[in-house]
């Protein structure tokens, strides 16, 4: 694909996960990683990309649900959440250098199991999450979210076992990725293995004007549809995008 192509193709593609974000609560890395590792940009960049991203639609989440946000359970799962990301860091460093087809087969892979998982696994709402499953969420999503830049689905688990309300579940997702995206960045910049990541920060940035269009249309989006709707229908088609970055992989 040529420049101008990866240019335009990449606008699209953060507009839209912007808009599902903003619209359901998450699944931005979701839908943006696979796509962009598919144009051909390195796995670590288009986590970095994403994860700004990602970073730049919190900012405003936080800002306008600060209210509804538990601070406490944040706080704990930022905490676990690095302790899994060194270790995902880790497998990243090993898996960057494979070649490009195995990578798309890895990334479209993971995300169609864990959307799999996501729509099977059905939690019973409790009050309080025993801390054996707090604990192993929270660790899992920053494994996957140091290997492949996908952290969500686990905290999205975690807190479909919760019996909270819709602006406190937004309010979660939106305060958690505000404090870990930048403990990750920083990690990313200190271990050796990354390279610069000032091209896909700066990259991040020049498309903030696509991802706060794409955010405006999803909250509109998000009013309109009953919750569950919008879950399950992104779900498939999140689904449709992994199997197809496999099919990519072994064409």
């Amino acid at each position: 694909m040529d420049t101008f192509s990866a240019i335009i193709f990449c606008g699209i593609i953060l507009c839209l996960a912007a808009m599902i974000q903003a619209a359901v609560g998450f699944a931005y890395a979701l839908f943006a990683t696979p796509l962009l590792v598919w144009i051909g940009i390195p796995l670590h960049q288009v986590i970095v990309m994403v994860s700004v991203g990602s970073l730049l639609q919190s900012v405003a989440g936080v800002r306008s649900l600060h209210a509804s946000i538990p601070w406490k359970e944040v706080g704990m799962a930022t905490a676990l959440s690095i302790v899994g990301l060194i270790a995902g860091l880790i497998i990243l460093r090993q898996i960057i250098s494979l070649d490009p087809r195995y990578i798309l087969m890895i990334v479209g892979t993971a995300l169609s199991v864990l959307l799999v998982v996501q729509l099977i696994f059905k939690p019973r709402q409790v009050d309080k999450v025993k801390w054996p499953y707090t604990v192993l969420a929270f660790l899992l999503s920053g494994v996957f979210s140091g290997t492949i830049g996908m952290g969500g689905p686990p905290l999205v688990l975690w807190v479909m076992a919760h019996d909270w309300e819709p602006a406190k579940i937004k309010g979660f997702y939106f305060a958690s990725f505000l404090l870990f995206i930048p403990i990750m960045i920083v990690l990313m910049a200190i271990l050796p293995g990354f390279g610069p990541l000032s091209k896909p920060i700066l990259l991040s940035l020049a498309y903030f004007p696509l991802i706060y269009a794409g955010s405006l249309v999803g909250l509109k989006i998000g009013n309109q549809l009953s919750r569950r709707k919008l879950y399950v229908v992104t779900c498939i088609f999140l689904f449709i995008t992994g199997i197809s970055t496999i099919i990519s992989a072994l064409s």
